[in-house]
């Protein structure tokens, strides 16, 4: 578990100093965290309201052996070393995010979830039986609060640098004894961390929630939430100086700034792209979910439509511009009925329908240029898909069960069938004539895949739980855009574990590992080069099946509540990640077999302490320092120049005030307080430039909440 897990406020503890019980629903019932095989790391939303956290990438960054890749259709995420990064409208993730239960295939969703929430769970490794395709690496759980039956409001409001202001707030109100409604909203607008403005935020989420109950065998919930976010969104720096020739013949838009090695400049957050940069994107869904309780069991269905638009103006990417448009209608249904919560074998079975079509189209300018426009000599290549279509399927069961009081068997089977097509078109056009083009492409493919889990698990005392297990996990294959052969293969892991939950101390005291070896097979690897026909030279993201890669390490996580006022935390995640045969065909191309995997640090841990001072009838002042230490890796397969992040400390500070009872706080926080320079990600350009990401420089603010 993260040190921002761990950094709940000793109100979280008994008056004896133990630690608290976690209730997670990893597997999609609730249950003790420390009672459940699985690698996982809670984040309360109390505490990510009083650090004045307000997206899923600053959650996640602070949890172990998670790495955060930024980029312009929202953040994705790496968790031991598994993922790839590939763009929404070409690929699927390695992470299967969930809002309520409801699968977001496009990771900017997760603006619209994270105000008025219960928890973030975040379970390493495959979860292919339970969560389906796309959980290679692991899944994401947020959970939101449902209305309960009293009235109740919160709200917050946070200020600090960068022009930040960001505000939450809530009210639930009983309309009936049978239905109660909640309204959400959270906003945050801050200027951009780069020195051309980009790297902002400009998002106002409003959720509404209506809870029916008319006895103690029905509840139905019903939500709907909308986001926006504008603002100059995702920017880029520089890696690497300009390639010769680039000063005298720029392959930059003409606009732009010409830098060195801006990585090593005074302000590394310094960028070459000229801000022209505009952003505009809207998420709408509706979504209910029906438990009812039938006296053998549990059924639970849960139906969901999601709608997303987005555009990006003048986008800098791979030093040139473009102008992208994407938009994707979903729409979801599980079916599943699980057993009694007091039933001696713990079994679960259902059903998954996805539908979805994710239409893209956009322009990019050939390096050197700077106008969209059809003038003469100007040169502009031209995507499209206006159909890019996914249907899948699934059908799943999980059962646990008792050999002994001690002793416990499980066992769970996935059948996925999934079934995707594009219709497209690539160009190239100078001064508004086509000189070269792909035409109409359409390609359709399925794919199908039975995944699989198997453990034992075994009381050793109390409060020590040991367990053993094989899982796997498969992410759909796909498409890019280009004339075919334009599609890749499934991966598919397979992942042994072994791990034990324990506390000791009188519950002071908590001691958690996982090792795990991974088989990873037909990783997706994604590259730049040039798509057909090449004398276009159109270049975009291909993808490519490697061979596969090797993968071992640990989770190993402590917490001990030293005396009731005093907490200190410590994990380390050592990681062993390898490609095994990698040879990518094409300009871009090359052997990279043995490679490092991308963001896959040998070593990698935090380190929290905290110390709460009672201060009478007026309530507590708790003080936390917390570390995020990580040893040197790469941040491409490739290793290219420049894209190698040196070790790195990363620390925050917390100082809160929180009156009895917990009515109302006031935080100040310092975040980066090394204001390291953390490059998060890189592309490299057709003409040899090496861009990338770049985490936040320090920051600092204040947050106030109340309750009511």
């Amino acid at each position: 578990m993260s040190s921002s897990a761990w950094a709940q406020s000793m109100s979280d503890a008994s008056a004896a100093g133990e630690i608290k019980t976690i209730v997670v629903t990893a597997e999609k019932r609730p249950t003790n965290a420390q009672r459940t095989p699985i690698s996982i790391a809670a984040v309360s939303g109390a505490q990510i309201a009083r650090d004045g956290e307000s997206s899923i990438a600053q959650v996640m960054a602070k949890v172990g052996a998670v790495k955060v890749l930024q980029g312009q259709d929202g953040p994705t995420f790496y968790i031991r070393g598994v993922g790839t990064g590939v763009p929404t409208g070409i690929g699927d993730p390695e992470v299967n995010l969930n809002i309520d239960g409801i699968y977001q295939s496009e990771p900017e969703f997760s603006l619209a979830g994270l105000y008025d929430i219960a928890r973030v769970e975040v379970l390493r490794g495959p979860q292919g039986t339970l969560y389906g395709k796309n959980a290679v690496a692991g899944a994401v759980n947020i959970i939101t609060n449902d209305p309960t039956f009293k009235y109740e409001g919160a709200a917050s409001v946070g200020v600090g640098s960068y022009n930040l202001i960001q505000a939450q707030g809530m009210i639930n109100v009983p309309l009936s004894d049978t239905v109660a409604v909640r309204a959400a909203f959270g906003t945050e607008n801050h200027s951009g961390y780069l020195s051309n403005g980009a790297d902002d935020a400009n998002v106002q989420s409003e959720r509404l929630k209506l809870l029916y109950r008319p006895n103690d065998k029905v509840r139905l919930v019903v939500a709907a939430d909308n986001t926006h976010e504008g603002g100059e969104g995702e920017g880029e720096i520089q890696l690497t100086p300009p390639p010769p020739g680039f000063v005298t013949n720029p392959a930059y838009p003409k606009g732009t700034a010409l830098l060195g090695n801006a990585i090593h400049t005074s302000n590394p957050w310094t960028s070459p792209d000229p801000a022209t940069a505009s952003r505009d994107a809207n998420f709408h869904s509706i979504r209910a979910q029906l438990d009812w309780d039938l006296g053998f069991g549990v059924l639970t269905v849960i139906p969901a439509y999601r709608h997303y638009d987005y555009s990006c103006l003048s986008c800098w990417r791979s030093e040139t511009d473009q102008n992208n448009y994407v938009s994707e209608h979903q729409t979801t249904v599980e079916a599943r009925l699980a057993s009694e919560a007091n039933s001696p074998i713990k079994w679960l079975a259902g059903l998954y329908y996805l539908n979805s079509n994710n239409p893209s189209n956009g322009l990019q300018l050939t390096p050197g240029e700077d106008s969209f426009a059809s003038t003469a000599g100007n040169t502009v290549n031209q995507f499209g898909q206006g159909l890019y279509t996914t249907n899948s399927y699934a059908a799943f069961g999980q059962a646990t069960y008792p050999v002994t009081d001690w002793l416990r068997l499980t066992g769970g089977l996935r059948y996925n069938d999934d079934q995707k097509q594009e219709n497209g078109f690539i160009s190239s056009q100078t001064g508004g004539v086509t000189t070269a083009s792909t035409g109409n492409f359409t390609t359709s493919k399925s794919w199908d895949a039975l995944t699989y889990t198997g453990g034992v698990e075994m009381d050793l005392a109390k409060n020590s739980l040991l367990y053993a297990k094989v899982s796997t996990g498969y992410k759909a294959g796909g498409f890019y855009q280009g004339a075919a052969p334009d599609s890749y293969n499934p991966e598919k892991l397979t992942s042994y574990e072994i791990g034990s939950k324990n506390r000791f101390l009188n519950n002071r005291l908590e001691i958690n590992v996982d090792a795990f070896y991974y088989d990873y097979r037909d990783y997706q690897v994604n590259y730049l080069g040039f798509i057909n026909p090449a004398s276009a030279f159109i270049f975009g993201v291909l993808t490519q099946n490697a061979a596969g890669a090797q993968i071992y390490g640990a989770d190993i996580e402590t917490r001990y509540m030293l005396t009731p006022n005093d907490q200190l935390d410590a994990s380390v995640y050592p990681l062993h990640a390898r490609f095994s045969t990698l040879i990518l065909p094409g300009f871009f191309g090359g052997n990279f077999t043995g490679n490092t995997l991308p963001f896959a640090p040998s070593w990698s841990g935090n380190l929290g302490y905290q110390h709460m001072f009672d201060i009478g009838d007026t309530g507590t002042v708790t003080a936390r320092i917390e570390t995020h230490l990580e040893t040197g890796s790469w941040v491409t397969f490739q290793h290219s120049a420049s894209t190698y992040q040196s070790s790195y400390s990363n620390s925050n500070a917390y100082l809160t005030y929180e009156t009895l009872g917990g009515k109302w706080s006031v935080t100040a926080y310092v975040k980066n307080l090394e204001n390291a320079a953390i490059i998060t990600n890189a592309q490299n350009g057709p003409a040899g430039l090496m861009t990338g990401d770049i985490a936040p420089p320090r920051t600092y603010g204040v947050q106030v909440s109340d309750k009511f």
